[in-house]
């Protein structure tokens, strides 16, 4: 994934990106399906497929540790008023 589409990236909703890490798995599982059919080597475009579907899950994994975090705050903040 390139810098920008990953700025693009960082700005999707829960939604959307979770609609991105299903297209990068099916994806990769088609690469790697081809990979077992024709008996290739892990391709470049296997491993881009790969870099991209970690940086997707880890930027849902940020969005995810932020909301706790938010909810942690918004906590803390009823209980001492």
């Amino acid at each position: 994934m390139k810098r920008n589409e990953l700025v693009e990236a960082r700005d999707l909703s829960t939604e959307d990106l979770a609609d991105r890490i299903g297209d990068a798995e099916k994806r990769l599982f088609t690469l790697k399906f081809q990979m077992v059919i024709e008996g290739a080597q892990k391709s470049e475009e296997y491993i881009r497929a790969r870099k991209s579907l970690a940086q997707y899950k880890t930027l849902a994994r940020e969005q995810e540790l932020a909301r706790q975090r938010m909810d942690t705050v918004a906590q803390d903040v009823l209980e001492n008023g």
